[in-house]
């Protein structure tokens, strides 16, 4: 036999089991590296478009304010809510107290990536009473009317973003995430802070939203990490910073409200 049919059959007899493993144990190898970049920039992506949206918000106000020479009610804004416990498309008579759709065109920029809750969800996050501004009982014909808010406007009103919680309906741990003039539990008159969107010309450190799906929180215990975790949060004059999550906590001893906290110099 000749030696080029020799070396004709041996290329044509295929790989071996053992070139396989080999091969099979490199892509895996490869993966096992790719995965967590890849996992990081989705991470680092969704941070990057939940500050545009802030951002675009912030806009929205400014321009808001130029018409009306005041800051909106609600961001989003109020929507009805049924009597099977879900909430409608926005409340046609606020239009004129909310950003969408007049100042803030796309409803996606009211969600932030890592929401859990997506723009399809119907559920009621919490019933307003429109003259009070206060969450009360899920919707019967006594609560009249009963305006809601959305699970995936994330940053009106919101869950702490603990699985748990959302998994339960846990009310008790949710925040207001967007308020004109912030007032302490269960009194009817305001904090004595400057920084109040309320005021005629509230400073630049004036919070205005934030956002805490970006805080690597604990699912089980909802405690924040030791180190790192992040919130997003905005401010009057446009910026948008990334804070410790502890610090948007008020869990901690201090007592500290998310509203009050400092930006970065």
């Amino acid at each position: 036999m000749s030696s080029q049919v020799r070396r004709s059959r041996a290329a044509g007899r295929g790989f071996t089991l053992t070139e396989l493993l080999v091969v099979i144990a490199i892509i895996a190898i490869l993966a096992a590296l790719l995965f967590p970049v890849m996992a990081a920039v989705r991470k680092n992506a969704h941070k990057t478009s939940c500050m545009s949206n802030l951002h675009a918000i912030l806009q929205g106000m400014e321009m808001y304010k130029d018409d009306w020479r005041v800051y909106p009610e609600e961001l989003y804004g109020f929507g009805l809510a049924q009597s099977n416990n879900t909430c409608s498309a926005p409340a046609p008579d606020f239009t004129e107290l909310r950003l969408y759709p007049n100042y803030v065109k796309d409803r996606k920029v009211f969600t932030c990536p890592d929401a859990p809750f997506k723009q399809n969800d119907t559920t009621v996050l919490t019933v307003i009473n429109k003259m009070t501004g206060q969450a009360q009982a899920p919707v019967t014909p006594a609560n009249s009317p009963p305006y809601c808010m959305w699970s995936w406007d994330s940053y009106d009103f919101q869950y702490l973003p603990f699985p748990n919680n959302l998994a339960a309906n846990d009310t008790s741990k949710t925040e207001s995430r967007y308020n004109r003039l912030w007032m302490p539990p269960n009194q009817q008159q305001p904090l004595p802070d400057s920084r109040q969107l309320a005021w005629r010309e509230p400073p630049d450190n004036t919070v205005v939203t934030w956002c805490l799906y970006h805080g690597d929180l604990n699912p089980v215990t909802a405690v924040p990490p030791p180190t790192g975790g992040v919130a997003l949060v905005a401010f009057r004059d446009g910026r948008v910073q990334y804070l410790s999550v502890r610090s948007m906590l008020n869990w901690t001893q201090n007592g500290s409200l998310p509203w009050q906290v400092a930006p970065k110099p």
